[in-house]
């Protein structure tokens, strides 16, 4: 049931994250500054640099994460059970960390 739950929580997201992002790039836009795409396509040139961040990317906010959480329930277990509670959005984060990183290589 709570897995029902989440799943219908990240689905529900989605369109709003989708929303937001458009928002941001078009506020960039019109102040002159959206600039990412064209990084991101200079440095596509080098995949093994895109793929050694890309990795680091995943390792540093995957353990950063596990951590926090290690770190609630053994010092805070009172606000671990909290998150508990409210595991939807722990399990969000925690499934966006077995993609492919932001920057396809």
């Amino acid at each position: 049931m709570r897995t029902a739950k989440c799943a219908d929580f990240c689905r529900g997201i989605r369109p709003i994250s989708l929303t937001g992002l458009q928002q941001v790039i078009d506020l960039e836009k019109a102040l002159g500054y959206f600039w990412e795409q064209g990084i991101q396509h200079f440095f596509l040139q080098w995949p093994d640099f895109v793929r050694f961040w890309n990795v680091y990317y995943w390792v540093a906010h995957g353990s950063n994460t596990i951590g926090a959480l290690l770190a609630l329930f053994f010092i805070r277990p009172a606000i671990y059970q909290v998150s508990l509670e409210c595991g939807a959005a722990t399990i969000c984060v925690l499934a966006s960390l077995w993609r492919p990183g932001r920057i396809a290589a």
